[in-house]
């Protein structure tokens, strides 16, 4: 190979290789991020446009080959660095073969390119030489560009946006992400702490879904995973739809949870989600399904718990985690609950732990209510604890098909006509949104 040539060829490949180098190590969604500015692209597109750059200008205007170039697909294009690196590798024998079969004499061949292969801008004559001096020119911008644009979605990385949301006073943060592979739990415990953190019940992760319209995680604020939350799902409704992340059909959308796939329906419109009504799913009320270790036949009324030296009659039930509830004739908030509380979750007749209610009957269509929550301790209110206690009435002949719930921080709407599912009606609230510093 002659002298200059070999020299182009070299250093067009070692551009090509700093550009695919220049990435590596960034997520597959910081590499297609998009930087919140006119005209920006994400560093995968740019690096995309570079070799495609360098291909049609080397192997098509320099080296003659017949081909086309689709630039549109340059500035939508996606994927990971595994496919970078093996289009930077496959391009890079190509360059180095065909230039290698260049005579020297070529360099000084003058053509003009068609308007294809050019691109932008106004086709001019230029030589081979001009040619292969352009792709290095050209490649050196854009490794630049790609240089700041790999700054600026680290920085997007340093700070974890998220959002937080409260249903009558159970309040979470909603974070979007695809990466399920980080502790999350131990996220939860530092981001859920309401003095040394942002403060909240649990940390929700807002993930795509196959099977519904969007999907959920949540982490208690002790970071364990619970199954489902009732204010939760009704929080991320609002959120998923007025966010563009969920399109209702027919005023209704899908919501994958560990319990399972749950149907809301929405009051209000797509730019403001007011009320969601949630179908719970049917409660469940084998002892192996709360789970709950007892000898009792379902539905499982009035089983007895040792605790603190007193016997509880608490009603074992689950909505898609557990549920313990205990009835009281007196007002709720004289209840000792943050003594009887965590002894009720953690006691050896639950092996998942299990979260406990006291309530008290008002009317057939009225309760009230307070919930220790199982991984968080007492909220101001729990959705699915709301669904379990209007369950346990009914099923004790206490309450109609409808009922209010009053709670500290606020009332729920909870129906159950004894056989199907459980819906429970009730706000969701935007609180406020932040960045959350991960270095």
């Amino acid at each position: 190979m002659d002298a200059e040539i070999e020299a182009y060829s070299r250093q067009i490949r070692s551009l090509l290789d700093r550009v695919c180098a220049s990435i590596e190590g960034l997520s597959e969604t910081l590499m297609n991020w998009l930087p919140p500015v006119d005209g920006a692209n994400s560093a995968y597109v740019i690096a995309a446009h570079t070799l495609g750059s360098a291909r049609v200008w080397v192997l098509g205007i320099a080296c003659g080959q017949t081909m086309g170039r689709d630039r549109p697909a340059e500035f939508s294009a996606g994927g990971s660095h595994a496919d970078l690196l093996a289009a930077t590798r496959g391009l890079s024998g190509e360059i180095e073969a065909a230039l290698a079969a260049l005579p020297p004499s070529v360099l000084e061949r003058r053509l003009i390119p068609s308007q294809e292969l050019w691109g932008e801008g106004e086709v001019q004559e230029i030589s081979v030489r001009q040619a292969l001096i352009d792709v290095i020119e050209h490649a050196s911008i854009h490794l630049g560009e790609l240089h700041v644009t790999r700054d600026l979605a680290l920085r997007e990385a340093g700070n974890m946006k998220f959002v937080k949301m409260q249903g009558t006073g159970n309040d979470f943060l909603l974070v979007e992400t695809t990466d399920e592979g980080r502790d999350w739990g131990a996220l939860a415990r530092e981001m859920c702490d309401r003095h040394y953190g942002v403060g909240a019940d649990g940390l929700m992760l807002v993930l795509p879904s196959q099977e519904a319209d969007v999907r959920m995680r949540l982490f208690n604020a002790d970071g364990s995973e619970a199954e489902v939350s009732g204010n939760g799902v009704r929080c991320l409704v609002k959120y998923a739809v007025e966010r563009g992340l969920a399109r209702p059909r027919d005023g209704r959308v899908r919501i994958e949870a560990a319990a399972g796939v749950l149907e809301a329906e929405l009051f209000g419109d797509e730019r403001c989600v007011k009320r969601v009504r949630l179908s719970m799913g049917a409660p469940r009320f084998a002892p192996r399904e709360v789970p709950v270790l007892t000898e009792m036949e379902p539905p499982i009324l009035d089983m007895p718990l040792e605790v603190e030296g007193r016997t509880l009659a608490v009603t074992c039930l689950s909505m898609g985690n557990p549920h313990a509830v205990l009835f009281v004739d007196s007002p709720v908030e004289e209840y000792p609950l943050e003594k009887i509380g965590p002894e009720v979750e953690r006691h050896s007749a639950f092996p998942a732990r299990v979260n406990f209610g006291v309530a008290r009957v008002l009317a057939s269509d009225r309760m009230e209510l307070r919930v220790w929550e199982r991984g968080v301790g007492e909220t101001l209110a729990c959705g699915t604890g709301s669904s379990a206690a209007m369950v346990a009435a009914r099923l004790r002949g206490l309450a109609g098909d409808g009922v209010d719930i009053n709670q500290p921080g606020g009332s729920l709407t909870v129906e159950w006509d004894g056989r199907g599912e459980v819906y429970l009606s009730g706000p969701a609230e935007l609180v406020f949104e932040g960045e959350w510093p991960e270095a």
